[in-house]
């Protein structure tokens, strides 16, 4: 969240809208392009990923959240740490993975600043169609069960 602070900070041209809760309070910040949304129902998530501009996950550890996932399959610019960015291996060249160092705030603000400077805003087709067909669920899980019956077959 440090990275995002300094973020807010850096540029207050940007509008920031964070979702969700936690033990950290935007709020507190006191920077006027920051709103404090809170927790969102399905419906209202997808209306705010049909209204941003792109996706900001400057963290570390997460793997391959959900939140990624919503957003490509929205077609979203997607910003995020590089082990996010490379959880998925065929979608590293729709994300922008980005080094996030936790005791650099700051730098990693700056690094994100340059990234979305630099990167001409579109609408990701390529991004939502691979959304499409590697995070459907009911595709997943039909691989899954073909997989598992196979399994079966082979252990008789």
């Amino acid at each position: 969240m440090g990275a995002l602070r300094e973020l807010a900070a850096r540029r207050p041209d940007w509008q920031l809208l964070m979702v969700g809760s936690g033990p950290i309070d935007p709020a507190a910040w006191a920077l006027a392009n920051v709103s404090v949304l809170g927790r969102k129902s399905r419906a209202e998530l997808a209306q705010l990923y049909r209204e941003v501009d792109a996706l900001l996950l400057p963290s570390v550890g997460e793997g391959f959240p959900l939140v990624i996932q919503e957003a490509m399959a929205s077609g979203l610019e997607v910003f995020c740490g590089l082990d996010s960015a490379a959880a998925d291996p065929e979608a590293t060249g729709i994300l922008h993975g980005i080094p996030v160092d936790p005791r650099d705030p700051a730098g990693t603000a700056a690094r994100f600043a340059r990234a979305i400077e630099t990167t001409v805003p579109r609408i990701d087709s390529a991004a939502a169609a691979h959304a499409r067909q590697a995070y459907d669920w009911d595709r997943n899980a039909e691989r899954l069960e073909h997989m598992l019956a196979g399994r079966g077959a082979e252990s008789a």
